[in-house]
């Protein structure tokens, strides 16, 4: 049996407006973060020092994805204007264009070693890059439609993406092999997170549900319809026994991965939620959705570092069957 879980605290409402959050994403190793909009901007902010918030400008048109490098040193940004960002917040906020496909560029993501990051874009490509010079290094195909999001594992070397085309593909990051997809029958993936420790990832689908898969086994091992509308992201606890996701229908849910349900529903914004992330501890995390307003959450979750030895997750991917809804 799980341990009670508190219910998460509001700590911060911050309002960075006017235009919608788009993405968040906390500093691996300091005590800020990164928003971005609708409008092409995009916000630093060191939310333990409320004072402390620059907002930066530079794409012409609305950023999609951030991911900041392992080191904290540098983050990157992609944009409908075709370009990706390289920004240096040391240096004035300060950064280097990438003209990186020939249409949007929705997702970003560095590698585990900040030495590459990769890009996916409307052109239906996969994109890797060298961070220090941004010299192209090999083009991932086989998506049919847009490209939705790009995260690369911490284990593995593996890189998981999804798009409009109902296909999660698993890719060899090295090879560019893609090992395996796995074809969604119902719903749009839009957002997908790889576990901490265990080979397994999280999908969040247009058809309000949010599905598990074991790579190993290449099964779905757990299927969660908690949500009234479509789910626009998903994100894991560090410890690993915790899952977060956010929603059209403006709500979050936080589900115990080793009960296999949710336990939590948080009504925090005005409009969709789209997207959520914790802090590199696990003791905070972010919200942010159709209005200005992103929302720093203390966590109350388990300070556990990781699972225990005997710690297994219960499949119940059977109801996938009983849900009827496209």
């Amino acid at each position: 049996m799980a341990e009670a879980v508190s219910e998460p605290v509001l700590l911060h409402h911050f309002k960075f407006g006017p235009r919608d959050i788009t993405s968040v994403s906390f500093n691996p190793k300091e005590e800020k973060l990164v928003t971005t909009s609708s409008d092409g901007s995009l916000v630093l902010c060191h939310y333990t020092k409320q004072d402390r918030v620059v907002k930066y400008t530079g794409h012409s048109k609305a950023i999609h994805d951030v991911s900041w490098s392992p080191t904290g040193s540098v983050f990157v940004t992609a944009s409908t204007d075709q370009h990706v960002r390289l920004w240096s917040p040391k240096l004035c906020g300060k950064s280097r264009a990438l003209h990186a496909h020939t249409s949007a560029v929705r997702t970003v993501n560095f590698d585990t070693t900040g030495k590459y990051f990769v890009t996916g874009s409307d052109d239906k490509s996969l994109k890797l890059w060298v961070t220090k010079d941004f010299t192209f290094i090999k083009s991932f195909l086989g998506h049919t439609n847009w490209l939705r999001c790009v995260r690369v594992a911490s284990y593995d070397n593996l890189m998981g993406s999804c798009a409009d085309d109902r296909m999660v593909k698993i890719w060899d990051l090295e090879t560019g092999q893609c090992l395996h997809t796995f074809q969604q029958s119902k719903g749009l993936p839009r957002n997908l997170a790889w576990h901490p420790d265990t080979p397994m990832f999280a999908v969040a689908l247009s058809n309000n549900t949010v599905k598990l898969f074991d790579i190993r086994t290449k099964e779905l091992i757990q299927y969660y319809k908690n949500h009234s509308e479509a789910v626009n992201s998903v994100a894991f606890h560090p410890n690993g026994k915790f899952m977060l996701s956010g929603s059209d229908d403006g709500t979050m849910k936080v589900s115990d991965l080793l009960e296999g349900r949710y336990i939590l529903s948080l009504n925090p914004q005005t409009g969709p939620v789209k997207t959520v992330t914790f802090s590199p501890n696990g003791h905070l995390f972010a919200s942010g959705g159709n209005n200005s307003d992103l929302l720093l959450w203390k966590s109350n979750l388990s300070d556990d570092v990781a699972l225990a030895d005997d710690d297994s997750f219960p499949s119940h991917a059977k109801e996938e069957v009983e849900d009827n809804e496209d």
